[in-house]
């Protein structure tokens, strides 16, 4: 019995002692604890779209298909892209950075997951989830650990970042968010531990914030925004304190000293960063017309803002120019109520600090800087509210680390304590709740099988120097999962990058492809780029140096147009870049007009949308043992007048119906087969090339010829 009562007693004290360490160890770390679990939240909330067998959407395919290429070369990429932009193609890109990142972790884990696209696919769950440490690196270098957590929570978990990182969005977003934070947080750690230019401690943080500054380089091509808000910080800050030591009656020499001193203690450090890691990129991008030097990013980011860049820029819906930076649509990416809290609560912050006669630190101006900047970059396009997203999670988490050190002080009692953090705690789960719902709501991002059909047809049956024309948008997609050359696709080709054909160039011919009557001009304009003349060739190769293949003007063998129903909607810019003026910059877009079907009434078929409050309605009924389409438009100043042309499907055959009449509306009304809608198409629509090839399945049409088509994507040959 004694034995036995020993033994209760040591397996107790073991016991004991192990909840002690647990304890400690959660006394100490808790709020590792908590990191830990934000990580495994934000990968998490990324898996609803785990039941995709492909990638996602259309850009990340590029990513995908570079990768891919780099784990096929042993990491060594080629000098020339032939699939992008042929003829002649183009340089292989030197920020490689994201598509280098997924197969050199691919290889790691290669063991666990052997199939590259489910490892790929997964691995950019698994990154953005690793954005949180970078992001509490920030957090905890310019506040506390309290404020580092509010940092990683909501900058992982923002809409307009879950939208570009779920399973199997391969997309550069991800790379974006994690090292605008490294290089954010090893700037200010080396302003933290600058502790003279001989110091070997400064050295060593300048040596990390250079390393994170190059890593960003070679990722993503406007990686130097993020040095360029320290630059303009500098002189804010300085102002701002010469203002607050003013205002506080301190003496002007004795202000110029103080400025002096500190504006060596900032600028010194973050000028060495720059030029150190400036060169660094310049030397090691090998481009002889470097598109990726600091300078070169800083001028391609204000032709951009100042609407001088690609034409094709007016056509990329999230560059439209946002007029209501506080609207719900705009609050909504990154999550209103957290929004709202961290920008009214550092302006109540600096007053408090203005009042209090606190002291003022350089990342309280570096955060108003980024708030201020971001929410600049919005008002053209909603595309920068990714970067709004990671100003606004910084913002939240120096406001929750001040919050905590102020309400830390005696004067304020537990309640008031309580209170606050209750209320911050609620607005947490509040936002943490909306994200869990919104990730639901993003299935549906993968490629559907009617495009995975039409895809493995021309894996199949094109020739492997075929070359397929559509409109950019899915180039990617035809790209990385057929191998074969496109005529353009989806990453921006600018004049120097594209020679002779920039992306201007081919975007306008291809809409003007698309969307012309004459299908001797599509032929011609086709055969553009079948073959470069020796004239266009040569201007390659001058350019390009040794970096062009002597096979990259080599003739394509055969060529096919896709017309796919995505199209239809997108069928404004197509036209309007088909009749693009570059003088006026102006165009004739034109839209197709779909309908709905409503119901049925005793004079036939309805379809009808509304428009302003007014419906817009087309009817089929009968005349004279004929079907008609009465066309009602109110808004459009159309009261009850019969469409010219009428196609429908009756028995699986097409039938038109024309009513030949001076008052007849000259059109045509399209009825798709399921007789679910109806689409309206003006007199300059209804003859185009893509009109002929998609609705008619290119009947009448001399030189392409139907060699495969579903519901949603029609594949022509060309025939010369």
């Amino acid at each position: 019995m004694q034995n036995n009562f020993e033994i209760k007693n040591f397996i107790l004290d073991i016991l004991y002692s192990f909840c002690l360490i647990f304890f400690n160890i959660l006394k100490d770390y808790w709020h590792l604890i908590i990191l830990l679990a934000i990580i495994f939240l934000a990968y998490e909330v990324r898996l609803t779209t785990s039941s995709t067998k492909l990638i996602l959407d259309y850009d990340p395919w590029w990513f995908y298909r570079h990768a891919k290429v780099l784990l096929e070369n042993n990491f060594v990429p080629p000098k020339w892209d032939y699939l992008s932009y042929y003829p002649p193609g183009r340089p292989y890109d030197f920020q490689l950075g994201w598509s280098y990142t997924i197969a050199f972790f691919y290889l790691l884990f290669k063991f666990f997951i052997p199939n590259f696209m489910d490892f790929a696919c997964r691995w950019v769950a698994i990154f953005a989830a690793l954005c949180t440490i970078p992001a509490y690196l920030v957090g905890r270098v310019i506040s506390n650990k309290y404020g580092a957590l509010a940092t990683a929570f909501l900058a992982t978990t923002t809409p307009t970042f879950i939208t570009v990182s779920m399973y199997g969005y391969v997309d550069s977003d991800v790379v974006v968010v994690f090292y605008t934070f490294l290089v954010i947080g090893m700037i200010f750690y080396t302003i933290k531990n600058y502790k003279g230019i001989k110091s070997k401690r400064t050295w060593f943080a300048i040596s990390l914030a250079v390393l994170a500054n190059w890593l960003f380089a070679f990722n993503w091509n406007s990686s130097w925004y993020v040095y360029y808000l320290f630059l303009i910080s500098i002189p804010a800050y300085l102002i701002f304190k010469i203002f607050i030591y003013l205002i506080q009656g301190l003496a002007w020499n004795e202000t110029k000293e103080k400025i002096k001193k500190e504006g060596k203690r900032i600028t010194l450090p973050i000028l060495i960063i720059g030029v150190i890691a400036g060169i660094l990129t310049q030397i090691t991008s090998g481009w002889p017309f470097n598109t990726y030097s600091p300078i070169r990013q800083l001028l391609d980011g204000l032709a951009l803002l100042t609407g001088r860049s690609l034409i094709v820029n007016i056509s990329v819906a999230e560059l439209q120019p946002v007029s209501n930076l506080f609207s719900s649509e705009v609050l909504e990416r990154v999550g209103r109520e957290l929004t709202l809290f961290s920008i009214f609560g550092l302006i109540l912050l600096i007053f408090y600090k203005l009042f209090s006669k606190s002291e003022f630190e350089f990342p309280e101006v570096f955060v108003i800087v980024f708030l201020m900047a971001s929410l600049f970059l919005m008002t053209k396009g909603i595309r920068f509210s990714l970067i709004f997203s990671i100003a606004v999670s910084i913002a939240f988490g120096y406001l929750i680390g001040n919050l905590y050190s102020i309400l830390n002080q005696q004067r304020f009692g537990k309640f008031v304590k309580a209170t606050v953090f209750g209320f911050i705690l609620f607005l947490i789960f509040f936002h943490l709740s909306k994200t869990i719902k919104f990730s639901y709501q993003l299935i549906g991002m993968e490629v559907s099988q009617n495009w995975v059909d039409a895809l493995n047809w021309l894996k199949t049956n094109a020739d492997k120097d075929a070359l397929i024309a559509t409109w950019w948008d899915p180039g990617h997609i035809i790209t990385g999962f057929t191998g074969l050359k496109v005529h353009a696709d989806g990453a921006h080709c600018g004049y120097s990058s594209c020679i002779p054909y920039n992306h201007d160039i081919r975007i306008r011919d291809m809409g003007r492809i698309l969307s012309s009557s004459n299908e001797s001009e599509s032929v011609e304009l086709l055969k553009k780029y079948m073959q470069l003349s020796e004239e266009d060739c040569e201007k390659a190769k001058k350019a390009f140096n040794e970096l062009i293949p002597t096979d990259a003007c080599k003739p394509v063998s055969e060529v096919y147009v896709i017309a796919s129903s995505d199209l239809i909607g997108k069928y404004y810019w197509l036209s309007c870049f088909g009749s693009f003026n570059l003088t006026s910059r102006e165009c004739d877009g034109r839209n197709f007009l779909i309908l709905s079907l409503t119901g049925q009434t005793q004079e036939g078929l309805v379809y009808q949308t509304f428009v302003q409050g007014f419906p817009i309605k087309i009817t089929l009924t009968s005349l004279n043992n004929s079907i008609i389409s009465i066309f009602d438009a109110p808004v459009l100043r159309i009261r009850n007048r019969i469409v010219k042309h009428l196609f429908l499907y009756s028995n699986g055959q097409l039938q038109n119906f024309t009513f030949d009449n001076p008052n007849a509306i000259e059109g045509t009304v399209f009825i798709d087969p399921s007789y679910t809608l109806a689409i309206f198409m003006d007199e300059k629509i209804q003859n185009s090339l893509f009109t002929k090839m998609f609705f008619y399945d290119g009947k009448d049409l001399k030189h392409f010829e139907l060699v495969f088509s579903n519901p949603e994507v029609k594949i022509f040959k060309l025939k010369l």
